[in-house]
């Protein structure tokens, strides 16, 4: 890995840049104000925090606009040096490890230490595979917002993890994989447990009848409802009706 431009800029005014297909990998952090970039034509907006990867062989701009304080790497790599590949915006991920990395890397350039320009090639390296760690779980909550979404949204259905999956493309393992480790519980669980709580809230806000309740969450047969049911609260949901009735009355 090479650095081949690198610079700390505080400026009134940001200057344009025209349609460039780059050869190199480009991350500007920015750490004050509002800078406008075009990734492959898509327009998108960074504020304070943000970060921006351009990959070799994407199409770069950059609008004109106000005051800005950034950041900004141009890296080539050895046909040896293997690194994953990723690029985007990455919103509000400038912590403090960012910080150290960009303070020791502006340190190390200007020092005449005989091993000043190893130690700033590993800071770069350091700061490009921590910036791909938060892609991953950047990618991975959005994942996740959609399986959540995608099952409250259809939680009327019979739902079952192969169609949750398909609803995201990914592999059976691999989704419910993910989602436990985001979430502490499989997929079936979570439609189970997601299920059982709207159904407590219609036995307790609404007199819809049972049964109808049971049908209106996909249960094709009452008597494996109520088992479901008797299972997540330790009473079948004709009791639990019950006891609410009695408490309402009181």
């Amino acid at each position: 890995m090479k650095v081949i431009y690198f610079s700390r800029t505080k400026i009134r005014n940001v200057r344009p840049l025209s349609d460039q297909t780059l050869y190199y990998t480009d991350i500007t952090v920015v750490l004050n104000g509002v800078m406008r970039y075009s990734i492959n034509h898509e327009d998108v907006e960074l504020h304070a925090g943000d970060v921006i990867v351009f990959q070799k062989g994407d199409v770069r701009s950059r609008q004109e606009g106000g005051a800005a304080e950034y950041y900004s790497f141009n890296i080539i790599t050895d046909e040896d040096d293997v690194l994953p590949i990723f690029s985007g915006v990455l919103r509000n991920q400038v912590n403090e490890e960012i910080k150290t990395l960009l303070s020791l890397y502006e340190t190390y350039t200007t020092s005449y230490s005989g091993y000043a320009e190893e130690k700033s090639k590993y800071c770069v390296r350091i700061l490009y595979h921590t910036l791909y760690e938060m892609s991953m779980t950047s990618r991975d909550n959005s994942y996740i917002i959609q399986l959540k979404r995608y099952i409250d949204e259809h939680i009327h259905e019979s739902l079952t993890v192969s169609q949750v999956n398909k609803s995201v493309f990914l592999s059976p393992n691999y989704c419910n994989s993910l989602f436990k480790t985001h979430t502490g519980q499989n997929l079936n669980e979570y439609i189970r447990k997601t299920k059982m709580s709207k159904a407590q809230h219609l036995i307790i806000h609404t007199n819809i009848p049972l049964k109808e309740i049971a049908s209106a969450l996909g249960y094709k047969q009452y008597s494996y409802f109520s088992r479901v049911f008797t299972k997540e609260f330790h009473t079948s949901p004709a009791e639990y009706r019950k006891c609410i009735t009695v408490v309402q009355k009181k």
